[in-house]
């Protein structure tokens, strides 16, 4: 690695901060939801004990979504939809292709200057989203568009780990029928992409978001949701999430150690 320049190691992240990344440090007491890592707690004194150092904690956020949407939030995205001539849709799965690129349009362009992001490729993204929809539940997604261009989205996936917990780790022979029996006990979402573009920050498009999604996914049977992962110094999440009446309840670690 020095060889060719390089100064850091820096993770676990696998294998880029695209796809799951961080050390569980705190929040054992609960599962990981879908694509979330989970790992022993001793596991961080082992990383740290051959000199590896804290380099960034991300969030994990879990929110009711039975309780009721607190009013400023309520009156701030109803104000935010008027004024800005926004329009508020779920995804189209009959228009996959076209929705799986205008979303990793919305992802590069929001996450462009966030800390160690590395723009998927148009492939990279595209099978994420093709491994992901099995699963997807178009009332877990909703898109924001200006004057007819999508400049916003928020998308969360049903907590399939919980259907997966039954099946003992084993699919065949018989475990697929368990898995699909099980799908019906799911009642929390991971909201896994919230990005709205730079140009429109300013408009208060995170509070219309997370408004409109609770609605939609409230009335999916849904009762919590998980906003994950969130960087820990990203107020344009963290702080509208904490509004909103959401709690940090596990943290992730990003560890960094200089190779000379």
């Amino acid at each position: 690695a020095l060889a060719n320049g390089r100064r850091f190691v820096r993770g676990p992240i696998n294998p880029s901060l695209n796809e799951s990344a961080g050390l569980l440090v705190d929040g054992f007491d609960t599962d990981p939801m879908v694509m979330m890592p989970h790992n022993p707690p001793e596991y961080a004194d082992y990383i740290e004990s051959a000199g590896y150092r804290k380099v960034k904690d991300l969030f994990a956020w879990l929110y009711d979504i039975e309780r009721e949407v607190p009013p400023v939030v309520g009156r701030l995205a109803l104000r935010v939809r008027d004024r800005e001539r926004v329009t508020v849709r779920p995804l189209q799965l009959s228009e996959f292709a076209r929705e799986v690129e205008r979303m990793r349009a919305i992802y590069c362009g929001a996450w462009e200057h966030n800390w160690g992001f590395v723009p998927p490729t148009e492939d990279e993204f595209r099978r994420l989203a093709t491994e992901l929809k099995p699963i997807f539940d178009e009332r877990c997604a909703v898109c924001a568009d200006v004057d007819g261009a999508p400049v916003a989205c928020a998308i969360a996936i049903p907590d399939i780990n919980q259907a997966l917990k039954g099946t003992n780790g084993r699919l065949f022979p018989s475990g697929v029928i368990r898995l699909l029996r099980r799908t019906r006990y799911i009642d929390q979402v991971r909201l896994l992409l919230v990005g709205v573009l730079p140009e429109y920050r300013t408009r208060g498009l995170y509070p219309l978001l997370l408004f409109e999604l609770q609605r939609q996914v409230r009335g999916g049977g849904y009762r919590r949701a998980e906003f994950s992962w969130v960087l820990e110094d990203n107020r344009d999440v963290n702080q509208p999430a904490e509004q909103a009446g959401a709690r940090c309840y596990k943290r992730y670690r990003i560890y960094q150690k200089a190779l000379a």
